[in-house]
This record gives structure tokens, sequence and C-alpha cells, in this order.
């Protein structure tokens, strides 16, 4: 599902506060990247600066993203079951959920991190068989 412009604009500026641009991990089509490779507890959460993922659960697919995004901020998912499969080249970084939303208090972002959960839900239920808005 295309992101309006708002959205994208909102999902970036929280980008840009949250970002460290330190730990950036480029990875290559179709590949399979798992938390727990990266040694990560509950307290993070993955931002996606460019690429097309699927993120899945051990039941399958849950929904198709498209970078700029950011996953894990604010719907909780244990680290041993997310998961996401690249369908293009994806450059993806990891970082702690409990600094994340220091900056987001600190900055005021509370609205553009509602138009982020928007764009989530409204993947997810996309993805769902049988959800009609």
């Amino acid at each position: 599902m295309e992101k309006s412009i708002e959205t994208k604009e909102c999902i970036r500026k929280i980008i840009h506060y949250i970002s460290t641009h330190n730990a950036m991990i480029q990875v290559d089509r179709n590949q399979w990247v798992t938390i727990p490779q990266h040694g990560c507890s509950d307290e993070y959460c993955i931002i996606i600066h460019s690429g097309h993922i699927a993120v899945a659960q051990p039941e399958g697919i849950n929904c198709f993203l498209y970078a700029p995004i950011i996953i894990n901020l604010n719907i909780y998912l244990p680290p041993s079951t997310i998961r996401f499969k690249t369908l293009t080249p994806v450059c993806y970084e990891i970082i702690n959920k409990q600094a994340a939303f220091a900056i987001i208090e600190q900055e005021n972002l509370w609205k553009e991190t509602v138009w982020l959960n928007r764009s989530l839900l409204e993947s997810y239920f996309a993805a769902t068989p049988g959800f009609q808005r």
C-alpha cells in the first residue's frame, strides 16, 4: 500500500531525529533477516531506510512494507518471532526503542508517530484476508 506524501514526511521526520546512521546494514534482495541474529532484546525498533520487505511471523506473511518505515516502535513484536524477507535490496538499522521514545518526547513527535502507526495498521489490514474498510 502506497503511503501518502504527508505520511512519508511524518515518517522521515521521525527517522531524521532517531536514526544514528552509524549502524546501517545493507542486505541484498531475497534474504531473510531475523532480529535474534543481531542479539537484540525486546527494546529495539528497526528503521527501514530503503527497499521493500515482507514482514513475517511463524504463521506466515503479515504484510508488505516500503521504506521509509519504522518497525516495532509502537507495536510490540517479540524479537524471536519477527523476521522479514527483502524483496529488493534493503538498508536498515536497529536502534534502542527507549532512546527513540526519549527523542520523540523531547522533540514532540507524537503527531508523526500517530501517522506512522496509521500507516503500519493500514498495511497490516490491507494484507488481512476478508478485512474491509
